[in-house]
């Protein structure tokens, strides 16, 4: 746990050290780069459930969505600290949890507001 914790730590920090230089773009290209040396085994040995994946649309959306919300959590570190990114990022389900009850008219009740941030662990 403490190491996952210091890897996502590290990860942040080093993608503000590297957005001083590049562009998000890049260090988005840079990661996505990474990402598929270190998955790119696991993907070649399930790659036959590649081709009938449910749903492609909503992968490709997903994936889109995704990439966004990266692209939009390292612009933020160009303009406010590390620290400041960081505890608005973790404050985002709870963000989600009170828009569902206004936006969507879903019933939230006492456990959804009583989870802790560690139930929304990031997943980059």
């Amino acid at each position: 746990m403490l190491l996952s914790i210091f890897m996502f730590s590290f990860g942040d920090a080093m993608g503000k050290f590297l957005v001083a230089t590049y562009s998000v773009g890049q260090l988005l290209l840079l990661r996505a780069c990474a990402a598929l040396i270190v998955l790119l085994p696991m993907v070649w040995r399930q790659r036959a459930k590649f081709v009938h994946l449910e749903r492609p649309r909503l992968q490709l959306l997903r994936v889109a969505l995704s990439t966004l919300e990266v692209a939009a959590f390292f612009l933020a570190t160009v303009y406010l600290p590390l620290a400041d990114v960081v505890t608005y990022y973790l404050a985002c389900p709870i963000f989600v949890t009170a828009l569902s009850a206004i936006v969507l008219r879903e019933r939230v009740g006492w456990r959804r507001w009583s989870a802790g941030p560690d139930r929304f662990l990031r997943a980059y």
